[in-house]
């Protein structure tokens, strides 16, 4: 594949994942009816179509394009084997892995402000940086509950950091953004605004 080649097919890929973009946006202003299926599409037809330019074998891009095809069967009213739910006994499915992850980039968020700043100053109290947590995420989907006060981000925290990273998600999440914000040396203030921008980690 020459430069050309490589530039048309990401070229495709930029403006597929731009139409994601804004259908992820359209979904959401309009209520959330489809929970961003369509966009979804649109990022994995991208996807799938720059790995087709790149030259990459039919048998190695057969998972995504079946995944493609479910989440289409969706729309008409079939659910494929492939995105039914596991069965999970009388306890449940609990969170789901986008939920548990919100909240983990939430708690890991208040412990940026919990951390001393680099000029010797004291990081906010547990309960000051859950509440500024708690504010910067009342539009997230995971604080749309009667009960939601600083006291529930703090709790996700808790439950974060005493998590097991190999088998937690939410606490996987929570220990790699710690890592990152000590090996690279960000500031608490920056870090926060990283972590809080947009309507979450998935936008």
């Amino acid at each position: 594949m020459n430069q050309n080649d490589f530039d048309h097919a990401w070229n495709l890929l930029a403006v597929d994942l731009e139409v994601a973009r804004i259908a992820a946006k359209w979904d959401r202003e309009a209520g959330g009816h489809d929970g961003g299926r369509l966009g979804a599409l649109f990022a994995l037809r991208g996807v799938i179509e720059y790995f087709d330019q790149l030259g990459v074998p039919i048998e190695r891009r057969n998972p995504l394009y079946r995944l493609f095809l479910a989440l289409e069967d969706l729309d008409n009213g079939k659910v494929h084997d492939m995105l039914k739910p596991v069965s999970q006994g009388r306890g449940g499915a609990g969170d789901s892995i986008e939920s548990k992850t919100a909240k983990a980039w939430a708690a890991a968020a208040m412990e940026c402000l919990m951390v001393p700043a680099a000029d010797g100053s004291k990081g906010l109290s547990r309960q000051a940086a859950a509440r500024r947590v708690a504010r910067k995420i009342a539009k997230w989907p995971v604080a749309d509950s009667a009960g939601f006060s600083w006291r529930t981000v703090a709790n996700w925290r808790d439950v974060a950091n005493s998590g097991s990273e190999r088998e937690d998600i939410d606490a996987a999440v929570y220990q790699v953004a710690r890592a990152h914000l000590r090996q690279n040396k960000v500031s608490a203030d920056e870090a926060f605004r990283g972590l809080m921008s947009g309507h979450g980690p998935w936008y």
